[in-house]
């Protein structure tokens, strides 16, 4: 055995001692005589990790998870984006390994690949607190106490001996398009009662932790269910905003914020008035039914941008040329840093076949940019008919239905702050000086949106289609400038 060798084993086994010490002496920190493990997730938080605070605005949260320790629980919690729900269950997992050792605790999220990113920085926890990890990113082996942790997806396998500790789901969904999505939602359920509940062991416990999306998003179904003790979930729902209701110990007086320090109470405000939709659901835990409308009054710009902007073509097409069906169109809208232009509108009572033209016209303005269309079911057999007369049509699977896929862009409409994208429209100025007829028609349309039974919805669904292209990686789009653009 070489030299170089020998003094890898030497640093390795000298880490693994210093290791162990550490562990016995963390184990000893604030115990009884008896050796139990007293110090709580709130205290333990800042210890380990100075750059936390102590999260006082998540306390219910907190004595839910501890709970765990002496008792099942089966809980449905809802906070809002950026208030350190992660960085607690994170937390919550050494305080668990120490408080209960020789469990088998899992983290669920929505990919492994976000499950193992958390695993990561896990990790540097537990190596500030000197507990011992062995295994690897997806199945933990902690030495020191006996136990381990499991890191995997939703839909993804659970191995080992069941879990007789704490199964923490955190954030089921990447993003609203998921959330929305019925076949997502399905998916998500199916995964909880065929993988996850199976293997629960007496003396387990369920946390779902995660920001609201829709009604029918996964903590939606299990609020409307029992637990497996045949009692109601549990529902801790941390509002951004305190309106008078939710867990017992939320001790915040009426309009006052969850915590000040990270969302402002003018900040929370600015995101409710650009978007009440959005802000019930992720804010409020609250997601509200379709009917008010969901665009408000317009921003306008009197100019273009002449360079570097990108272009996205969002399209939808109709079946039949009847008086009372739909109209195919096509909206195309520019995008330039943080601000989106709806530069034409494109709108004919037609089917889909009779608009290959004008399609066809506008791709050959834009090499490169596909015309992308949310359809599905027979929709697709007309766009395959289009595509063979050589439009660049993407035809992607509609995420959710109309109401919760144009969220995003009418966030992006109500955005008046001055931060982040705001879509506008030509103004009236501008739009007679450049003769431009769909302007009027076009903000109708939008402005009188709700989602239920709307008249007509074509010129919406083309506009989240062309939006949602330019949310997209640049190489959906190019690069324009308005000298090539006619």
């Amino acid at each position: 055995m070489g030299d170089h060798v020998r003094r890898l084993i030497a640093a390795r086994s000298k880490r693994l001692v210093i290791a162990r010490i550490a562990g016995e002496r963390l184990r000893k920190l604030n115990a009884t005589g008896s050796g139990e493990y007293t110090e709580s997730l709130m205290d333990l938080i800042p210890r380990v990790t100075p750059a936390y605070e102590r999260p006082e605005p998540l306390a219910p949260l907190i004595e839910m998870i501890e709970r765990t320790a002496r008792e099942r629980v089966f809980g449905v919690a809802a906070t809002p984006p950026q208030h350190g729900k992660t960085e607690a269950v994170m937390h919550a997992l050494l305080w668990l390994t120490l408080k209960r050792p020789g469990k088998q605790n899992v983290y669920a999220t929505y990919s492994q690949t976000r499950a193992r990113s958390v695993s990561d920085k896990c990790r540097r926890i537990f190596d500030r607190a000197g507990i011992r990890v062995e295994g690897t990113k997806d199945h933990w082996y902690l030495p020191d106490t006996g136990g381990s942790i499991i890191w995997t997806s939703i839909g993804g396998r659970l191995t080992g001996e069941g879990i007789d500790g704490v199964l923490f789901i955190d954030d089921p969904y990447k993003d609203r398009r998921e959330a929305c999505s019925p076949v997502t939602q399905n998916h998500r359920m199916d995964w909880f009662d065929d993988v996850a509940e199976t293997r629960l062991n007496p003396g387990s416990s369920i946390i779902v932790i995660m920001a609201r999306w829709d009604s029918n998003d996964l903590s939606g179904k299990l609020l409307q269910r029992m637990t497996p003790l045949g009692q109601p979930w549990e529902h801790c729902n941390l509002k951004a905003i305190f309106e008078g209701d939710g867990p017992a110990n939320d001790n915040r007086e009426v309009g006052d914020a969850l915590w000040p320090e990270r969302k402002p109470l003018p900040e929370l405000l600015q995101k409710q008035q650009t978007n009440a939709y959005s802000f019930a659901s992720l804010y409020q835990g609250a997601p509200r039914p379709r009917g008010g409308a969901l665009f408000k009054e317009p921003m306008y710009y009197d100019d273009l941008p002449r360079r570097g902007y990108r272009v996205g073509l969002g399209v939808d097409l109709a079946y039949s040329k009847k008086t009372s069906a739909d109209f195919s169109v096509l909206v195309e809208v520019w995008r330039d840093g943080d601000d989106l232009y709806v530069v034409d509108v494109n709108r004919a009572q037609v089917e889909a076949p009779s608009f290959v033209l004008p399609m066809k016209r506008k791709s050959g303005m834009y090499p490169g940019v596909t015309l992308d269309w949310y359809a599905s079911g027979t929709e697709k057999g007309a766009g395959d008919f289009i595509i063979e007369k050589g439009v660049p049509l993407r035809i992607i699977n509609p995420p959710g239905d109309k109401f919760s896929r144009a969220l995003s862009t009418a966030e992006k409409w109500n955005n008046n702050t001055g931060e982040g994208p705001r879509l506008m429209v030509p103004s009236p100025e501008f739009a007679e000086r450049n003769r431009l007829d769909w302007v009027d028609d076009f903000v109708y349309e939008l402005t009188h949106f709700t989602g239920i039974n709307d008249p007509h919805d074509d010129q919406v669904d083309g506009t989240v289609s062309a939006c949602d292209s330019l949310d997209e990686d640049d190489d959906m789009t190019i690069q324009g400038s308005r000298s090539s653009r006619r």
